[in-house]
């Protein structure tokens, strides 16, 4: 009597979805955003301008809270978004607050500077991210996508989306900011 052991699921689409389904389980999500608290991820990024200089985040978050938001110019959310970010720039510079745009398009150097014309965020600090490693690294899955990175490289919030609360939050948050020759 030679009986062969049962299986189970004799259905390979089943045993497929089941290791898929235990695969995702076990290892981390390639798109799960960074938590509060974590180290930012790192990138070198070149300038949205036909230069070709490239800067690092290590650079762009040493002096103090940097936001970074990912956009693209067919988000109207992020439009709204930008110009207060060019104004809170503007107003709390000089305490340490900078903003850094990481566009996800595809575009001339004319038509962005036409858009942050339009938007308020001519000031602002743009960088391209045409192979999305950074929007990979950060977990980027929505647009606008936001991170409040402190001077010591770890994130202090993160949002998705269009959230008028955290806008403001944000605004409190960096007018609370000490200017740096007071800390």
């Amino acid at each position: 009597m030679n009986r062969r052991p049962r299986l189970l699921c004799r259905s390979p689409r089943a045993i497929i979805a089941a290791i898929v389904i235990a695969t995702s389980l076990l290892a981390p999500s390639a798109f799960a955003l960074p938590r509060v608290g974590d180290k930012a991820p790192t990138f070198k990024l070149p300038y949205y301008d036909d230069a070709g200089r490239r800067i690092g985040s290590r650079e762009l978050f040493k002096e103090g809270e940097t936001l970074v938001s990912f956009f693209a110019v067919w988000c109207k959310q992020c439009e709204e978004e930008i110009a207060l970010f060019g104004e809170l720039e503007k107003k709390y510079g000089d305490r340490g607050f900078k903003v850094v745009l990481i566009s996800l398009d595809r575009l001339s150097v004319n038509r962005l500077e036409q858009y942050l014309d339009e938007t308020g965020g001519t000031e602002l600090t743009v960088l391209s991210d045409l192979q999305g490693k950074s929007k990979s690294a950060y977990g980027v899955n929505v647009l606008p996508t936001n991170l409040l990175v402190g001077a010591d490289g770890r994130i202090i919030d993160i949002w998705e989306g269009y959230l008028p609360g955290k806008l403001e939050w944000l605004k409190e948050r960096v007018g609370q900011l000490t200017p740096p020759e007071k800390r």
